[in-house]
Formats: C-alpha cells, sequence, structure tokens
C-alpha cells in the first residue's frame, strides 16, 4: 500500500503505510529507506529524521540521509554538528554544496573570517568561482560590509555577478547603503 500511495505522489497516505509496514518489520532497511523519503516528501520531518538516523550505520555513504541529518543540525542551528557531518567523508554530498554549508556555518558560529575563508577559496571551477564569489557578498551584506558586497556584485569584466533574483535585490540594497543610488537604478 506504502508503495502504490507513493507511486500516486500521495505521500501521506505513503508515509502511513510505511510507518504501519515497519511496526511489523522493522529491520527491513529498504521499507525504512523507503519510509524515510515518502516522510521527508509529506513534511513529516521528524519522522523522517529518526529513520535516516537509524539507517546512518547501515548506508552510510548515502546522500539523502546525510542531508536528511545536516538539515536537522542546521534547522537547530547546530553549526558544530553541521560541519562535523561535513568532514565527514561518508557524507558524499556535492563539493560545492558541502563548501557553501561550510561557510555559513562557520559564520553561524561566529567565525566569519573562516567563513568567507572558505567562500574565497571556491574556485574548483567555474561554477564553484561564482556561487563562492555571489555568498562572498552575501556574507559581506549579512554582516552590513555594503561596499565589498557592492564590489563584489558589480562583478568584473563579465559584469554584474546576477545569476538570481537574491543576488540583484542583494546588490540594489548594497549600493543603495553606500550611496550609489545612480547605479542601483
Amino acid at each position: 500500500a506504502g508503495s502504490q500511495a507513493d507511486l500516486r505522489n500521495d505521500y501521506t497516505a505513503a508515509a502511513h503505510y510505511y510507518v504501519d509496514a515497519i511496526r511489523a518489520a522493522s529491520e527491513d532497511a529498504g521499507l525504512v529507506h523507503a519510509a524515510m523519503v515518502v516522510n521527508v516528501i509529506a513534511g513529516r520531518l521528524n519522522r523522517g529524521l529518526d529513520m535516516a538516523r537509524r539507517l546512518q550505520p547501515i548506508e552510510p555513504d548515502n546522500q539523502l540521509i546525510s542531508l536528511t541529518i545536516l538539515s536537522e543540525a542546521l534547522r537547530e542551528q547546530d553549526y558544530a554538528a553541521a560541519l562535523r557531518l561535513l568532514d565527514e567523508d561518508a557524507s558524499q554530498l556535492n563539493p560545492m554544496f558541502s563548501d557553501l554549508v561550510r561557510g555559513w556555518a562557520r559564520i553561524g558560529e561566529g567565525d566569519f573570517a573562516g567563513g568567507t575563508a572558505v567562500f574565497e577559496a571556491m574556485s574548483n571551477n567555474a561554477a564553484s568561482d561564482v556561487f563562492g564569489r555571489l555568498h562572498l557578498a552575501y556574507a559581506h551584506a549579512f554582516a552590513g560590509d555594503f561596499e565589498t558586497a557592492a564590489t563584489l556584485l558589480d562583478g568584473g569584466e563579465n559584469g554584474p555577478l546576477h545569476i538570481d533574483r537574491m543576488a540583484i535585490e542583494t546588490h540594489l540594497v548594497a549600493l543603495s547603503q553606500i550611496d550609489r543610488g545612480a547605479d542601483a537604478m
């Protein structure tokens, strides 16, 4: 029943059925994994997290399990736990994503210099470089250093670092804060 509900994208029902099935077969890792996925999708994050924690010793290299546990650490603002998870080789998370989370977790811990150093070091490829510079600008704007944020978002020879709406909005705010209203317009 859980599988059928999952196939119909009825994740709430699937989560209910899988939880019932786990009561009968609690050691079935495949069943627990399916239940974790549909519980997370259905918004039952606490149940999904419980199942992710059960599965982590069995599937230490599973990205979804690592991401679920990392998400909880960040939600709880437990940045030390998030950094430990990122440092574990078993987490297998995307390196660029890991660097972005690592930088923000360090800033969350109060280590602004350490966090921005992570963003500055992101240069493995073009995408990593762009996102590193973008998040470096966000961090400076977050800290109230609008001059540096504006300079970073001004970009270089390729034009402004406007890869999404948030980048444009951050640039506008930074420009207006440093009396560059004409540039913002």
